[in-house]
């Protein structure tokens, strides 16, 4: 309901343009509430919110799922060691799989690369319905390898493919913080609700939910291919990168000029010193050397004219003894 004069002379106040640039580093105002930023980048993005419940729906399952899991490794055995055995499948093939899975999410559609990882685990989560009995035990263990092994395809696909749906750093360091959040809080949640539908309609009712919630997170994902994401891509990339140059300050890298010139200039004179040091050390070494050369020489002299005149004194000696004789 502004008039365009009145809207300028807000852009103009020096706070509000602080404000501005603070939203676009951090994601948030200064004044503004804990959880508005989270509530506005769901509400404003649309790419990022379809993301974001894909995110959850999945998390969710995967909770739901750890719970019955346990129960059936209760129920049929009480060994810590198979315990730690379930829990090294679903460590192990993340930790391996990792470095391709990355290189597969810089080369493909990550979009794609995400459906089918939620339509296999899908498929895939349905297989613990056969552990029946202790003898099947080794159908979890298959099973649960599987499953993380496409898990390991979804993750960094998802992590890669958030920052292009993003026109500012700030909006990538607030979904970030809300991605981290979404975890613990689904955390809590996904185990709650995993143990109560546990103990209401046993570990099958757990097993079909968590498919369901793989088939939920494929649908969110696939609503992402009506748009051009690798444009979209490229449009945030410009935006963020001229939200940077805006804080460029000429003044502050002229200070870094100056102050690495002064270093260098301070480096060169500790090193001038050292070498203007260690050439007076020399200097004082020659000459004491050449001393020591000169008082040799000396010494030597002396020795061979005490030598000449004894040896004179002993011809005198002669001379006189052969003119008595004579």
């Amino acid at each position: 309901n502004m008039s365009d004069v009145e809207l300028v002379d807000i852009l103009n106040d020096d706070d509000i343009g602080l404000e501005v640039e603070k939203k676009k580093k951090t994601g948030r105002y200064e004044n503004e509430g804990f959880i508005s930023p989270y509530i506005k980048i769901i509400k404003n993005n649309k790419y990022y919110r379809l993301l974001f419940f894909s995110n959850v729906v999945s998390l969710l399952g995967d909770f739901i799922n750890y719970i019955a899991s346990l129960s059936l490794l209760d129920k049929h055995s009480d060994s810590a060691l198979l315990l730690s055995l379930y829990l090294l499948t679903r460590t192990l093939p993340p930790f391996f799989l990792g470095p391709i899975v990355g290189i597969l999410a810089d080369k493909l559609d990550r979009r794609l690369l995400m459906v089918i990882s939620d339509f296999s685990r899908a498929i895939i989560v349905l297989g613990f319905l056969f552990v029946r009995s202790e003898e099947t035990l080794w159908i979890l263990y298959l099973v649960s390898v599987l499953q993380f092994c496409f898990s390991s395809l979804f993750e960094p696909s998802r992590s890669a493919l958030m920052p292009s749906l993003m026109s500012t750093d700030g909006d990538i360091i607030t979904a970030n913080a809300l991605d981290g959040s979404c975890w613990s809080t689904l955390n809590f949640i996904g185990s709650l609700i995993g143990g109560t539908l546990t103990a209401i309609v046993g570990t099958t009712g757990d097993y079909v939910i968590d498919s369901l919630t793989f088939l939920m997170s494929a649908f969110f994902v696939s609503w992402l291919f009506r748009y051009n994401v690798r444009t979209l891509e490229i449009e945030n990339k410009k935006s963020r990168d001229l939200d940077n140059s805006q804080y460029y300050n000429p003044e502050s890298d002229l200070d870094d000029i100056i102050n690495q010139e002064s270093d260098i200039i301070e480096e060169e004179t500790v090193e001038s010193t050292f070498i203007n040091d260690d050439s007076r050390e020399k200097d004082l070494n020659l000459l004491e050397d050449h001393e020591d050369i000169t008082d040799q020489l000396i010494n030597s002299d002396l020795d061979e004219n005490e030598e000449l005149v004894d040896e004179n004194d002993e011809l005198d000696k002669n001379d006189e003894l052969v003119i008595e004789d004579a």
